[in-house]
């Protein structure tokens, strides 16, 4: 068994998840236009590379905290099936179907907070993910995170920590993603890859020793 850590968004999806939700939550009246303004602010931010994650992934559970987690998982759910799936990458979904034939152990490894990404995992019937884990009182969200976002080298340090309790090796291990936020866990596998990479990773010296690959 080896492990396959997959980069969800650009990677997995053709597209970004958090846009994908909040654009048809907006249309069903759930965020207004102000919080969209909201959100294509830090996603300039992000593109500037100079974006708060901390502020950004408690930012985007402040339109949940009024909802139970049970009508959360019922709205996001039908979210995902409806508009997500259908932009997962066939390529990926090949790869992923792959590895789990292979009875590797496949885990999603992204920035995007736990109670939207357990529904993608579990389109993909992958058990394993390690996300922005997000504080849950009185079955509702309270909006704080609980752990590290696992963004840049702090994806590295999540999976260290998901996995400190297991006898592991990463002799063979896989890592797939899209953009120089992923590079630090591509680097700790033995198998790189670059999906689908945009310029700015291309140009990064540091992924000489990675295989450019498309999902698509």
């Amino acid at each position: 068994m080896a492990f396959a850590f997959f980069d969800m968004d650009g990677t997995i999806i053709d597209g970004d998840s958090n846009d994908i939700t909040y654009y048809e939550l907006n249309r069903m009246r759930i965020v207004d236009d102000v919080f969209i303004q909201k959100l294509n602010n830090y996603e300039d931010m992000f593109y500037k590379g100079i974006l708060d994650i901390n502020e950004f992934v408690e930012f985007a559970s402040t339109p949940f905290i009024k909802y139970s987690m049970d009508e959360l998982d019922e709205i996001l759910g039908s979210i995902v099936r409806r508009c997500i799936v259908p932009k997962i990458k066939k390529g990926a979904r090949d790869r992923i179907e792959s590895h789990i034939a292979n009875k590797d152990r496949v885990i999603i490894v992204t920035a995007t907070n736990d109670y939207l990404v357990k529904h993608v995992a579990k389109a993909l019937d992958i058990d394993d993910f390690i996300a922005s884990s997000m504080e849950v009182k009185n079955k509702h969200l309270t909006g704080k995170k609980l752990s590290e976002v696992p963004f840049k080298d702090g994806k590295v340090r999540r999976i260290r920590e998901y996995l400190k309790d297991e006898e592991y090796s990463l002799d063979g291990s896989y890592g797939y993603g899209d953009s120089v936020n992923d590079i630090e866990m591509l680097l700790m596998c033995e198998h790189g890859f670059l999906v689908d990479p945009n310029e700015n990773m291309l140009k990064d010296p540091r992924v000489r020793s990675l295989e450019v690959i498309s999902f698509k």
